[in-house]
């Protein structure tokens, strides 16, 4: 037998790019058809885009998914006019004025550099005698415009300082000059001017030293959006307060959490509740919302509420078996604890005052304020230890 022939390798040449960012353009490109299968129905009412993500097959986060995201510029660049979005799914995630002129920004960029700066025309991207670069220079740019730009802003924005970087070197030879000096001054450094005065830039500017390409946790320092459950009608901030101190902690109603965080520059301190509602899995909302809907068709006879006394024992007696009820037609499996627990979260939201019910609970809490605008301004309460603090809840209108 002969020795066995030697596997011949291949040296690849360096492509200038480092692993991070090759495995980043990868998983961009991968998601593509993703976004553009995807059917998005909204409407735009008062200044809200409402985004229903009912069916979506992507997570609807913008801070967590580039999909998502996507997506979202996409509408803000039909609905110019929305200064809130809403992500309705099981559960409404709203998005607030700040957060959404960011977003809108980005859009604004994007129309922009494709329809009236243009800047992806070939024309733009070098003289005629340079035209063995302007393939692979076009298509760049094309995947950092169309793409990337779309899902991860601030990642386009570091990777287009890398295409400046580049061009400048190489563009630096005597004899290079005519072919990277137009396509600098024309598209690159316009581009990334057009970024940078994007509000999503300017306040990622304080992260852009921990950035990594795919790692999405800048945006989740940008985007805090407050959440609330369609069987609700107030709006919960999920994101404990920047930069805040605990200061005291405790519970209320056995199973509702209390967090008192001290904010510095703020001369409240802020209260911060979390109800058991808010940490329901996504099959309990399910229920949970198909009761109430029940519940709202067919209300109880005048003859049964004729004792205000007893009206909350009934709604609990009814809840109860309508949990139950319903738990099995949709196939969820519920201990009787849990059928307990959903029964008097259903009772809170439709024989009591919702959350507010928790606010009163609290034998801390001296008095609460609700205040003009409503769907804007925070409850507030009068704490017997700590005065005055401001809560993680907001009403709806």
């Amino acid at each position: 037998m002969g020795k066995p022939a030697r596997e011949k390798t291949a040296k690849k040449k360096p492509s200038g790019k480092n692993h991070q960012e090759k495995n980043w353009e990868k998983i961009i490109g991968c998601r593509k058809s993703v976004v553009e299968k995807m059917a998005v129905d909204f409407e735009l009412e008062s200044g809200t885009a409402r985004i229903d993500a009912r069916n979506w097959a992507i997570e609807p986060s913008i801070e967590n998914s580039e999909a998502c995201m996507a997506v979202v510029i996409d509408v803000l660049q039909q609905a110019k006019s929305a200064e809130r979005v809403v992500l309705a799914e099981a559960r409404d995630v709203e998005y607030d004025f700040d957060q959404t002129q960011m977003l809108a920004s980005i859009a604004r960029a994007h129309d922009r550099i494709l329809n009236k700066d243009r800047l992806l025309s070939l024309e733009k991207l070098g003289p005629k005698e340079c035209s063995k670069l302007l393939p692979a220079r076009f298509k760049e740019l094309q995947f950092l415009v169309l793409e990337i730009l779309r899902k991860d802003p601030i990642g386009a924005y570091v990777k287009l300082k890398m295409m400046i970087n580049k061009a400048q070197q190489l563009g630096g030879k005597t004899k290079m000059r005519q072919c990277f000096d137009p396509y600098l001054n024309d598209v690159l450094l316009p581009m990334k001017r057009m970024l940078e005065e994007t509000e999503m830039i300017k306040a990622a500017q304080p992260y852009m030293h921990s950035f990594k390409f795919g790692d999405r946790s800048v945006y989740r320092e940008l985007f805090k959006p407050v959440v609330r459950p369609t069987f609700m009608l107030t709006r919960y901030m999920i994101v404990p307060p920047r930069q805040g101190k605990i200061i005291d902690k405790y519970k209320i109603t056995g199973n509702t959490n209390v967090e008192i965080y001290r904010v510095p520059g703020q001369v409240r301190n802020s209260y911060f509740i979390t109800p058991p509602e808010f940490r329901l899995s996504e099959e309990k909302y399910a229920v949970l919302d198909a009761a109430r809907k029940y519940l709202a068709e067919h209300r109880p006879a005048e003859a049964e509420l004729a004792e205000p006394d007893r009206t909350r024992e009934i709604f609990m007696n009814i809840n109860r078996d309508l949990i139950a009820d319903t738990a099995r037609s949709m196939g969820v499996e519920l201990a009787d604890r849990e059928v307990e627990e959903l029964a008097v979260v259903l009772s809170r939201y439709t024989a009591g005052f919702g959350v507010l019910e928790l606010l009163l609970a609290d034998d801390k809490i001296q008095d609460v304020y609700i205040n003009s605008p409503i769907g804007v301004t925070p409850v507030y309460i009068y704490h017997s230890d700590f005065e005055e603090c401001i809560t993680n809840l907001i009403p709806t209108r």
